[in-house]
């Protein structure tokens, strides 16, 4: 007959300080190990006794000095995250780009380690945000930037990561974008909107500027003037046709 053996809790008696990692790593898989095999019960504190600074483990090889900034790589960032263990490592899209949100993307990044925890972090990105090359990829940048923000976030990372960092700040005052110059004119006949309703949202100064005929003209219009009226467009809300009884 198998003996029969009672769960007990440990008292955590030892203080235990290891520097590497791996040896970390090896210690608390060992111990959920032993804690099975004996039938005991360890506490959360007990399995996560080490701590680890991950700053200190960032290579040199994962670092970039840009213009005297120090930033992370996200290959880096995965090394480490490897480092530690995790089960799985997974994005989510909260939103996908189109004209009507600026071709902005949200995704979600989830990461449960192997230790059961589970950590994750939001980001976003669009054109303006992007550098120019990869603006018709924002999905792909989106996601970068939340991994990167979420393994950060897990282990601590103080230093940004090079990912998360967008182009300099355009000139607002200059010309109005191709994308700007697109998306308007789409939503204006999209709402079929009137020179009469363009005035009520945008104003009369700036409807009487870009209204030529029965187009528009957006030629002169500034980066500035076309985000107000993306805005304006954005909050406009159609009136529900009635049900004909």
């Amino acid at each position: 007959m198998a003996k029969v053996v009672e769960k007990v809790v440990m008292p955590l008696e030892v203080e235990v300080s290891i520097k590497d990692n791996d040896a970390f790593i090896k210690l608390q898989s060992l111990a959920k190990e032993l804690s099975e095999a004996a039938d005991i019960v360890l506490t959360e504190d007990q399995l996560n006794m080490v701590e680890v600074d991950w700053n200190e483990k960032v290579s040199e090889e994962g670092k970039i000095n840009i213009d005297g900034s120090d930033y992370i790589t996200l290959a880096e960032l995965r090394r480490l995250a490897r480092l530690r263990g995790y089960i799985s490592s997974k994005p989510r899209v909260i939103q996908v780009p189109e004209y009507e949100n600026h071709r902005q993307t949200t995704v979600e990044w989830e990461i449960i380690w192997r230790d059961g925890t589970i950590d994750g972090a939001a980001a976003d990105a669009s054109w303006r945000t992007c550098n120019p090359g990869f603006r018709n990829f924002t999905v792909a940048i989106a996601s970068n930037r939340a991994e990167a923000r979420a393994i950060r976030a897990a282990l601590g990372i103080e230093t940004c990561s090079l990912e998360e960092v967008g182009p300099d700040d355009e000139d607002l005052s200059g010309p109005a974008s191709d994308q700007q110059k697109g998306a308007i004119p789409m939503l204006v006949n999209r709402y079929k909107f009137t020179s009469e309703q363009m005035c009520d949202l945008f104003g009369d100064e700036l409807a009487t500027k870009v209204i030529d005929g029965d187009g528009l003209n957006l030629n002169g219009l500034t980066h500035t003037e076309a985000a107000k009226m993306l805005a304006a467009i954005n909050k406009y809300k159609p009136a529900k046709k009635k049900k004909e009884k």
